[in-house]
């Protein structure tokens, strides 16, 4: 992080100036706390807790080499060039290997799931993170994370989609932290999926030389600097808004080239109450691309609840996994904005933000974690700038390694904390620390005001109500297959969707999701339950019935990715991500879409068709109560594609609730179905359901998708 000359900085930025110079109306945004009321989900455990030691394929690396490890130190003391904080070193499995991995074995649990075990062991490590490329895990299948200094406490879950998804440029997905030399690696598969192409080759492993459980500190037996306040410490005297703003500050560890690295960053607002994106600032020095993104955890809350300089009442926290996005950064400005990819926790916080001028002399405070050590507030004045930083001094506190990406804040006529930009480094430290005018005391940070028209798009958008892009499709979350949402749009902004999933009772059951378009690719509004005639041989319109039961958003990130928040009778959650199945066929013939007998309002078909006559059909209607009912449309096409007929299968699944264990879907034969298209828009149904047979004549599709 440190640097001792300012004067190629001046230079650069210098010269770059007049690239900075157009700037983009100030804007203030104040914080607010996370939104989610999801129940925090059950810790994390074994699938398997008897897999047999003999079955374990194991992983054993030669010993670290001692100037390894002493080129790591020199290198992190080393003050003559930005850079982040070392704490792991990368080592390469084809030439550092002591014991080969043997072919993985597999247990059948009562289920009829799959479970495999992997270990991968570099001797005398505090903490591991392993490089690894998979290969034949299916929807459904998981991978689950510990360490061998507390084997039976799982400290994270990826799922098999996700390791194809969060890769590096050489297409390795990066496992998140664990503590002690080894870690433990389960495979699990659900019941029907094939183990026979699943293959994971461990390419690198990241030796990490300290963990959350030795506070990230990189130099044993360093001691927490004197000149630092806990958090804690000033809580009292600059009240709940600063409380807040450390709340949206995390402690976040990533990947480079196989070594781990530490910075701190903290969660922004933007300016669409709607929803709720989870946007992180931190330094381009730290996070500059997507691979460095994909590879990120995050650590909140790491803070101690006493005062003092000492972290020993600072409760260990787990990683938040899951990787980021990464939207910009740059390396004069050395500003980096990502979008996490799931949730942050509940009790974390959107920090506000201001892209206005700073004027000098103006109280600043940082909020950090230095050397990874609990979080600290270091308290100064804006001393000047330059075209891409601020320049502070400190007259409590400083900062240190690991202390990079941390935000700048002040404090507004409101009372609120506002970021003004985040970490680059300089020359302050304890030693200087207690009068700005100090020679040294001078630390740098990026100019949000300068870097705001770059990022704008995404914190302060310009929304236009509406899709930019057609989400036509069948929506899900792979790490829950079993439900899902059916979402049509059509041409002036119009949609059709429904969100079909299971009652108390673990029974199908679907909403119809009723709303406007609330902001660019957001569509907000009410979820409702419908009613309707009994299920039987025909069918009376007028007894249907709609009640408001909640309130859903749907957020698209683009055509094929977004996340689903609701609420339905109090029970609140978001899914993120929520992914499109694939595409939908574009062909003349295509049948994509909602159909319906128009004399039969309130049940229906959604259909849709895949390249290579691929197809998914669903139909919504009520059970022998009147209660909404669902069934899946399960067949094949005929020589000329104009029928399609099959099994209709009656599908349970969880109860309804804040979590979804899609490991108890189940499906059974009920009756049979044929559909009849005389066109791309019309056609007949005629179906058999537990002894009731009907045909419907015409059925026709709801106008023209846009796809």
């Amino acid at each position: 992080m440190m640097f001792t000359s300012r004067l190629s900085l001046f230079i650069v930025t210098g010269l770059l100036a007049l690239a900075f110079s157009h700037q983009a109306a100030a804007v203030r945004v104040k914080g607010e706390p996370a939104k989610s009321t999801t129940k925090a989900a059950a810790p994390l455990v074994w699938r398997s807790n008897n897999f047999p030691a003999s079955g374990v394929a194991k992983l054993g690396m030669k010993e670290l080499a001692p100037e390894r490890i002493a080129k790591l130190h020199r290198d992190n003391a080393d003050d003559s060039k930005i850079k982040p904080l070392q704490i792991g070193i990368g080592r390469d499995v084809s030439r550092e290997t002591l014991q080969p991995m043997h072919s993985l074995k597999w247990q059948v649990l009562s289920n009829g799931a799959k479970v495999s075990r992997i270990e991968i062991t570099s001797p005398n490590a505090f903490g591991l993170r392993v490089g690894i490329r998979t290969s034949g895990l299916a929807a459904g299948s998981e991978l689950r994370f510990s360490g061998s200094d507390t084997t039976n406490q799982v400290v994270a879950s990826a799922s098999g989609p996700e390791t194809k998804r969060l890769v590096d440029t050489k297409n390795i997905y990066w496992t998140p932290g664990t503590d002690g030399e080894t870690q433990i690696i389960e495979i699990y598969l659900p019941k029907d999926v094939l183990a026979v192409p699943v293959r994971i080759d461990v390419i690198s492993v990241s030796h990490l030389l300290t963990t959350a459980k030795e506070s990230f500190v990189i130099t044993k037996g360093a001691a927490e600097q004197t000149c630092m306040s806990n958090v804690i410490c000033r809580a009292t005297e600059l009240g709940g808004n600063f409380v807040n703003a450390e709340n949206s500050v995390a402690r976040i560890t990533f990947v480079e080239g196989a070594s781990t690295f530490l910075c701190t960053g903290g969660l922004l607002v933007d300016t669409i109450g709607a929803t709720q994106v989870p946007y992180f600032y931190t330094a381009h020095h730290c996070i500059g691309d997507q691979a460095a993104a994909g590879s990120m955890n995050f650590y909140w809350n790491y803070e101690t609840t006493t005062c003092g300089t000492s972290s020993t009442t600072a409760a260990l926290p787990s990683p938040q996994t899951g990787g980021a996005t990464y939207l910009y950064s740059q390396a004069a400005t050395d500003i980096s904005l990502v979008r996490i990819n799931t949730a942050p926790p509940a009790g974390t916080f959107f920090a506000g933000w201001d892209s206005g001028a700073l004027a000098n002399n103006t109280t600043i405070y940082g909020i950090h974690h230095p050397q990874g050590f609990p979080k600290k507030i270091s308290q100064g004045i804006k001393e000047g700038q330059d075209g891409a930083q601020h320049q502070v001094g400190w007259s409590s506190g400083s900062t240190l390694g690991g202390s990079s990406g941390s935000g700048l804040f002040t404090i507004g006529a409101d009372g609120g904390w506002y970021l003004r930009g985040g970490l680059l480094g300089g020359s302050a430290s304890c030693a200087n620390a207690g009068n700005p005018a100090t020679s040294g005391n001078d630390d740098f940070y990026s100019r949000l005001d300068v870097s705001f028209p770059n990022v704008q798009q995404w914190l302060a958008p310009t929304v236009a109500n509406g899709p930019t892009v057609s989400h036509s499709g069948s929506w899900w979350n792979p790490a829950e297959g079993g439900w899902g949402v059916t979402w049509f749009e059509y041409p002036s902004n119009g949609h059709f969707g429904l969100m079909f999933i299971y009652d108390a009772t673990g029974s199908a059951d679907w909403y119809e999701l009723s709303g406007n378009w609330t902001g660019s690719d957001i569509h907000s509004g009410v979820v409702k339950r419908v009613s309707g005639p009994p299920f039987s041989t025909t069918y009376n319109s007028a007894v249907v019935s709609k009640t408001d039961v909640g309130t859903y958003s749907m957020s698209f990130a683009n055509s094929a990715t977004g996340s689903f928040s609701y609420t339905i009778n109090g029970v609140t959650r978001t899914n993120n991500p929520l992914i499109k199945t694939c595409c939908l066929s574009t062909t003349a013939t295509a049948r994509s879409g909602s159909w319906w007998n128009p004399a039969e309002g309130g049940w229906g078909l959604t259909w849709f068709d895949y390249p290579g006559n691929g197809h998914f059909g669903l139909m919504f209607t009520y059970n022998a109560t009147g209660r909404a009912d669902w069934y899946e449309l399960s067949g094949t096409w005929n020589g000329a594609n104009t029928i399609h007929s099959g099994n209709v299968m009656r599908v349970s699944g969880p109860a309804f609730g804040p979590t979804f264990n899609s490991a108890v879907v189940s499906k059974a034969t009920v009756g049979t179905y044929s559909i009849n298209f005389s066109s791309n828009a019309a056609g007949s149904f005629s179906y058999t359901i537990n002894g009731i047979t009907r045909t419907n004549n015409p059925e026709v599709k709801t106008c023209c998708i846009t796809q």
